[in-house]
């Protein structure tokens, strides 16, 4: 008779068959702490010769009411093949609101808006042809709005500087 461990406290006398049965139903595992008579000490399951062959014995499959997940690669919304955000994308957006901020500050917001508008029409043309496995148009759309935005607005501060600097000649 077998006498185990559960939450601290002493369960059993149980015999082999039972304790079988609790290690297939999962209430017992290989590290339960398990002692009968004639062993010294209290001994992880998994270490007691004649029940660790249950321990190790190999799952088997139980049917359910489901299929498992199926891989299919390429098909939108499919286990395993979620859609990712396009990082140029992301990229093309930071880079356009970090213009700005440059332009209103120092008035060299075109040293990050160029790239924001470059990263903005990769980004557009790989999620175009990704199939639906990229998202971030929206994105890669605002970086490139707010980046020729910048541009824009520079072009029109250099022009005001230059004629500015003509009328005090």
């Amino acid at each position: 008779m077998w006498y185990f461990e559960s939450n601290g406290t002493q369960q059993g006398p149980e015999d082999s068959g039972q304790i079988q049965k609790r290690l297939s139903n999962g209430e017992l595992s290989g590290s339960t702490l398990v002692w009968r008579e004639g062993m010294g000490d209290w001994t992880p399951l998994s270490q007691v010769p004649e029940l660790n062959s249950h321990t190790v014995a190999p799952l088997q499959a139980v049917a359910g009411p489901y299929a498992p997940p199926q891989h299919i690669q390429g098909v939108p919304g499919a286990a395993g093949s979620m859609p990712t955000s396009n990082g140029m994308a992301i990229t093309s957006m930071i880079l356009a609101i970090c213009s700005v901020v440059l332009t209103f500050g120092c008035g060299i917001g075109f040293v990050l808006a160029l790239p924001a508008v470059i990263f903005g029409h990769i980004a557009r043309n790989q999620i175009k042809s990704s199939s639906n496995m990229q998202t971030g148009e929206g994105m890669a759309l605002a970086g490139l709005i707010i980046g020729y935005i910048v541009l824009v607005v520079m072009l029109v501060m250099l022009v005001a500087v230059g004629v500015a600097i003509g009328l005090d000649s």
